[in-house]
């Protein structure tokens, strides 16, 4: 259980609970995304990867502004 003290940022230390969710949400889109890739829906993977780049760009901006502004600009 040490190694998870190292592996594992503070919110999931702290509450056990983020991490099922964190591990259930990676599998569950993990499994949609493979779905998109047999039924070769290459218009469903381009949303997915224009809603990662979206994500992305988002998180910079709150997170450091000042690079943030250059990501928007």
């Amino acid at each position: 259980m040490r190694l998870a003290a190292y592996v594992l940022p503070g919110q999931f230390r702290k509450n056990p609970l983020y991490l099922v969710g964190a591990i259930f949400l990676f599998f569950y889109l993990a499994y949609k995304l493979a779905q998109y890739v047999l039924a070769g829906d290459l218009i469903g993977l381009a949303y997915v990867a224009l809603g990662s780049v979206v994500a992305a760009s988002l998180s910079t901006i709150l997170r450091r502004w000042r690079t943030g502004l250059y990501v928007f600009l």
